[in-house]
């Protein structure tokens, strides 16, 4: 039988570099026997088939000697005990062409077809084993699928923690392996013997830790639970175990501390003896009392605890009958970093917040409205665009910058490599000469509908008039500000997420239900996250879920000449780029007066009662300057939203939302850069714990 294989990439798997040997012993190469498949091992189907879709696995042999493909002989075989696995010669052909002249030749090399029989039970391997005249061998594992489900086993118990003083702690896991399953013990560095296992049947282990005297350290294992054989498959769970030192531990909970169940209490951080430290989101409680709880050494109901003061001192609370005093004064919602000393019975705190951010003090000169979701709630927008450009200390280059008419060039010179900023192409207020747009009272249009900023300063709080530092070239990448893809972030009400690269097409594969809505949030948390930037403490830059529901609000709001449909307000419209209809109703009348030459058109009758208020900001690149502003040809709005988009070694961007004059329908893409100095709108939303 003749094989064809449809590539001559083989033939370059086998060329190996000739240089002599110095004295020194560099430049050499190596003499030995090696022998190589081409292509490499391949994945079977339960069905026989390859994972590639043919019949059978088919590969050339090559045998090196040095750097000279040898002609010895060679054999290839499967072990007896694998019937289901044959092996043979065959020779393996294929075409190449010149890379000049385009000339084709018939090529032809030895080599193996690897057939395997259907597999109704378990994934298996064989090993193909090619042996050379010499006595050199080279092993190939290959896998095969089997009909029957792999292994696996799972468990609720994510970890276990046990204080000092030793106790038992029960963990159950399900497998689909029967009663086919494995333990043991494996111990950190420094410890052994510490923990005894009972055997409760399949699905049923017990843990006992022995007391622990050591004050500073803890000590640490593993219980690993292998489940299946060799003969069929097998998966392993890992749960690791921790026993704390000998030293107090202290549990935070209560209705402002995150809302937390004593069960689900924060641990605090020990800093030094009696004195512990942590980050938390607190909220004022429904009854204003702002209950702030800690337990000692258990998160089981217990006495005495004790509890934050309004006037900063720690009570102690001897009984469940003990009244509580009142807690802290929480004036905003929001995470904090704390510090508690039992040693003086105080504590402190701190706001974990964005330098440079909007104060509290500006928040009331911003209209604001609710606005109502899916779910019956609702959501606090401010009905502008920020226009904080931080305060008399914040410098020459302020944060963001303000509108300009029209097309210009603003921060980097308009010529390559854009290497350095030109106050002649910037705002007069960042010490250029471009002049502001400017309202019939001679008042900035920014200060009232708001200012562009880079995704890098909305974010960071870094002041740079809504430019970076450009890198040279004709662009600038620069990496996510809050962080790599895989990069841990906690957010502004103290949640933790895992950052991620989502695209338009990794949206677009949900139903435009709720149901696919929370497929989408449970696959993707990310489109959740509740990024402060320089927004004002309490509140955070809009994320594709509050734009998602602000969508969902303008479905509700029924308009008879512009409605938009229940399907729109789903992150499957999201991903596919068009929300249909959702422009009409977030246009501001203003927009057509400084826009008189291209108004927009399509304007619902029911845009006043929305009381989104949008308006033609444009927005800003380091090299082509002012695009799309008040008083283009083209005016249009885009709205930077915080999640990593479009990132790769040429690319590295967010999300926007934008609309222009012409159109009804909103826009949505992963394509706004990090860098470039992008600069766009931005629209606070309350933070929200639900």
């Amino acid at each position: 039988m003749k094989s064809t294989i449809k590539t001559a990439a083989w033939i370059c798997a086998i060329l190996l570099v000739s240089v002599s040997c110095y004295d020194d012993g560099t430049d050499c190469f190596d003499t030995a026997t090696r022998i190589s498949l081409y292509p490499d091992v391949e994945l079977f189907n339960a069905d026989g088939t390859t994972a590639s879709g043919n019949e059978s696995f088919v590969s050339a042999v090559t045998v090196n000697v040095g750097p000279a493909v040898s002609d010895m002989a060679w054999e290839a075989s499967v072990p007896a005990s694998a019937a289901w696995a044959t092996v043979r010669r065959t020779t393996v052909a294929s075409i190449f062409e010149e890379a000049t002249g385009g000339a084709r030749h018939d090529l032809s090399a030895d080599g193996i077809e690897l057939v395997l029989q259907p597999n109704t039970e378990y994934r298996r391997t064989v090993v193909v084993t090619i042996a050379a005249a010499d006595g050199t061998t080279a092993d190939y594992e290959f896998t095969q699928l089997g009909q029957k489900a792999d292994a696996a086993v799972t468990s609720e118990t994510a970890q276990l923690v046990f204080m000092a003083a030793g106790g038992s702690e029960t963990v159950t896991y399900t497998s689909n392996m029967g009663d086919a399953y494995a333990y043991e013990v494996v111990y950190g560095e420094g410890s052994a013997d510490w923990l005894t296992v009972g055997d409760g049947g399949v699905g049923t282990l017990t843990l006992t830790a022995s007391q622990w005297d050591d004050q500073e350290r803890p000590r640490a294992a593993t219980l690993r639970i292998v489940v299946g054989s060799a003969d069929t498959s097998m998966a392993t769970l890992e749960i690791p175990v921790t026993q704390n030192a000998a030293y107090d531990y202290y549990y935070m909970y209560g209705a402002s501390a995150d809302a937390l169940a004593v069960g689900d209490a924060y641990e605090l951080t020990r800093k030094a003896a009696g004195e512990y430290t942590g980050t938390l989101y607190f909220l004022r409680s429904a009854d204003g009392g702002n209950p702030v709880l800690l337990n000692k050494n258990g998160r089981t109901v217990s006495y005495p605890c004790y509890a934050l003061t309004k006037e900063g001192t720690v009570a102690e609370i001897p009984t469940a009958e003990t009244q509580l005093p009142a807690g802290p004064d929480i004036d905003i919602d929001g995470v904090r970093r704390f510090t508690v000393d039992f040693n003086a019975m105080t504590w402190s705190w701190e706001r974990v917040t964005t330098p440079n951010c909007m104060p509290d003090t500006e928040v009331a000169a911003y209209p604001i409205k609710a606005y109502v979701t899916r779910d019956g709630g609702t959501k606090t927008w401010m009905t502008v665009g920020l226009h904080w450009a931080g305060d008399a200390t914040i410098g020459r280059y302020k944060l963001g910058s303000g509108l300009v008419s029209g097309h210009q060039t603003g921060g980097y010179g308009n010529e390559a490599p854009y290497a350095s900023r030109n106050p002649a192409y910037d705002t007069e207020e960042n010490g250029g000469s471009i002049v502001e747009a400017k309202d019939g009272s001679g008042r900035p249009l920014a200060e009232t509908y708001g200012r562009l900023y880079s995704s890098y300063e909305s974010l960071t709080g870094s002041a740079n008039g809504a430019l970076n530092a450009c890198e040279g070239g004709s662009s600038v990448l620069i990496n996510c500000p809050f962080g790599e893809p895989g990069t841990t972030l906690i957010d502004a009400v103290g949640d933790r997420y895992v950052l991620e690269s989502i695209m338009p097409a990794d949206l677009a594969v949900y139903a435009a239900t709720a149901a696919g809505d929370a497929q989408a949030e449970a696959e993707h948390p990310n489109l959740k996250m509740q990024i402060q930037g320089i927004c004002p403490y309490g509140w955070h830059i809009a994320n594709m879920q509050d734009w998602k529901d602000l969508v969902w609000a303008a479905h509700a709001q029924g308009a008879a000449d512009y409605p938009v449909d229940a399907a729109t307000a789903t992150y499957r419209a999201f991903g596919d780029g068009t929300l249909t209809n959702f422009a009409a109703l977030l246009f501001t009348s203003d927009w057509n007066i400084y826009n008189p030459d291209c108004p927009a058109e399509k304007i619902s009758t029911a845009a006043a009662d929305f009381g989104f208020n949008m308006f033609s900001q444009g927005w800003r690149l380091y090299k082509t300057g002012y695009d799309y502003g008040p008083g283009d040809n083209d005016p249009r709005m885009y709205s930077f939203i915080p999640l990593i988009g479009d990132y790769s070694a040429t690319k590295k961007a967010g999300w926007r939302i934008w609309n222009q004059s012409r159109e009804a329908n909103m826009r949505t893409n992963g394509g706004f850069d990090f860098g470039n100095g992008c600069g766009g709108a931005v629209r606070c939303v309350k933070n929200y714990k639900k």
